[in-house]
C-alpha cells in the first residue's frame, strides 16, 4: 500500500488482486459475516454448495478437495506459517487470506451453475448484468474486441471477413483509416447475451478458466497444477475448448445438473 500510483485513477484499467481483495474486506464490514459466509448464502440457492473458503496446509484441504502439484523440478519455499520448506502450493502464501481474490473451492458443475443462474437473470437483473458487462469509457479499450469490464474478460464477436471486393480508400480529409479490402467494421457494442465472457486464475499448483461462449455454451476447466509456461497454457486451453465445442452437433435437451 506505499508504493505511488503508476497512473491516474480513471484513466487507464489494469488487472490486480488485491481490488477483490479490497472488496471482500467490505463486504465482510457491511454483512457481519466472513466473505465465505456471504458467498455461501448468496449462492445456495442457486443450488450451488461446494464452495469453501481454501486452507493453506496440506493436512488441512477441505473434505473431497484434490491435492495441488507444483511444475516438475519446481523449488520448495519457506512457508509463511513456520519457515519450513513445502511445495509452494502449501505455504508460498497465506490462502487464508485469500478468499475474496481466488482463495475460495468449488467445483466445476457449480462454476456452470453460476453461469447459467446468470443468464436467467439470477441473482441480478438484467440492467446490472448489463451495467456488469459494459465496456470501461477508458482510452485502451476505444478501438478493441477485447475489454475487461466489471470481474469478466469480455470479447465482442467479430464478423467473418467478407470475400475480398476491390479496395475502398478513405475520403480525402476524412479521419477515418482505409477499410482493408474484405474486412467488415470493427464491432464494438453487442447485447451482453451475444458476448464472449471469461475469467481464468492462478495459484501455484492450480490453473482454472470460466468461459461462457456466445453461442450460450459455458465450459470450466480446472486443474491442480499450473504449467511453467502459463499463459501459453491457458490460450492453447481456450482454442482447444472452443474447437471441441463446434465439433458438437447436438447437445442434450435435458438438464444437465
Amino acid at each position: 500500500m506505499s508504493r505511488p500510483l503508476q497512473f491516474a485513477p480513471g484513466s487507464r484499467s489494469a488487472y490486480a488482486n488485491l481490488g477483490y481483495a479490497v472488496l471482500g474486506q467490505v463486504t465482510e464490514q457491511l454483512s457481519g459475516q466472513s466473505y465465505q459466509s456471504y458467498v455461501r448464502a448468496m449462492l445456495q440457492p442457486l443450488g450451488i454448495y461446494s464452495l469453501r473458503a481454501g486452507k493453506t496446509r496440506l493436512q488441512d484441504r477441505l473434505p473431497g478437495e484434490v491435492r495441488y502439484y507444483d511444475f516438475p523440478k519446481a523449488p520448495l519455499v519457506s512457508s509463511v506459517l513456520d519457515g519450513s520448506l513445502v511445495n509452494r502450493p502449501y505455504g508460498e502464501f497465506y490462502l487464508e487470506a485469500h478468499s475474496a481474490n481466488g482463495g475460495l473451492v468449488a467445483s466445476a458443475p457449480d462454476l456452470v451453475r453460476f453461469v447459467v443462474a446468470l443468464e436467467g437473470l439470477r441473482p441480478l437483473s438484467r440492467a446490472t448484468l448489463a451495467e456488469m458487462f459494459r465496456r470501461p469509457k477508458l482510452p485502451q479499450y476505444e478501438k478493441t474486441p477485447r475489454y475487461y469490464a466489471l470481474g469478466w474478460a469480455v470479447r465482442v464477436p467479430q464478423p467473418q471477413a467478407l470475400n475480398p471486393p476491390p479496395t475502398r480508400a478513405s475520403g480525402q480529409g476524412s479521419s477515418e483509416p482505409p477499410t482493408p479490402a474484405g474486412q467488415p467494421p470493427l464491432v464494438l457494442t453487442l447485447p451482453w447475451e451475444q458476448l464472449e465472457w471469461s475469467h481464468d486464475g492462478a495459484f501455484a499448483g492450480s490453473r482454472t478458466l470460466l468461459l461462457r461462449l456466445p453461442n450460450g455454451v459455458v465450459l470450466a476447466a480446472l486443474f491442480n497444477s499450473r504449467p511453467w509456461n502459463d499463459w501459453s497454457f491457458i490460450a492453447e486451453l481456450r482454442r482447444g475448448l472452443k474447437s471441441a465445442t463446434q465439433a458438437v452437433q447436438h447437445w442434450p435437451d435435458y438438464d444437465c445438473f
